[in-house]
Order: C-alpha cells, then sequence, then structure tokens
C-alpha cells in the first residue's frame, strides 16, 4: 500500500507543480499588459495562487511555516489596498 500512496503523492505534487507554474507564468504576462489597477490585482492575485501551490508541493516543516505567514499577509494587504482603492475613487 506504501508504493501506491507514494505514487499518488508525487503525482499531485507534480500536478500543483505544473498548475502553479502556469498560474505564475499567466499572471505575470496578464499583469503586465494591465493598465486598470483592478484588473492588474486580479492578474497578481493568479500570481500569488500560484506561488501558493508551488509552496504546497514541499513537504517541510520551514515551508509551512512560511506558506501561513505568506498567506497571512496576502489576506491582510489585499484588503487594504481595496480599501484604499474605493477611497480614491
Amino acid at each position: 500500500y506504501t508504493t501506491i500512496f507514494l505514487s499518488i503523492k508525487d503525482s499531485l505534487n507534480l500536478m500543483l507543480l505544473i498548475i502553479g507554474t502556469i498560474s505564475i507564468l499567466v499572471g505575470t504576462l496578464g499583469a503586465i499588459t494591465q493598465k486598470e489597477i483592478k484588473r492588474f490585482l486580479a492578474y497578481t492575485g493568479i500570481t500569488h495562487t500560484g506561488f501558493i501551490l508551488l509552496a504546497l508541493t514541499l513537504d517541510n516543516f520551514y515551508t509551512k511555516q512560511i506558506f501561513f505567514t505568506y498567506l497571512t499577509i496576502y489576506f491582510l494587504t489585499l484588503p487594504a489596498l481595496l480599501i484604499l482603492m474605493l477611497s480614491i475613487h
């Protein structure tokens, strides 16, 4: 049973790695061409999702700490940025 679960875990990690890399590329290339800040933030959100998926592929204690720190900072700064954008317009 161990080899079956290891192969499932390896294939899941490979899938997350591929999807994360594609998300980073699509988000970055899409954000470069944007002139509106809302669309720019949407594309950077796609990029951040890619980084989060890449972090999930690593099986390390420190990686998980960094992942939750990154997620916490992202979810605290994004609403602040949106509130700032709404107050400007």
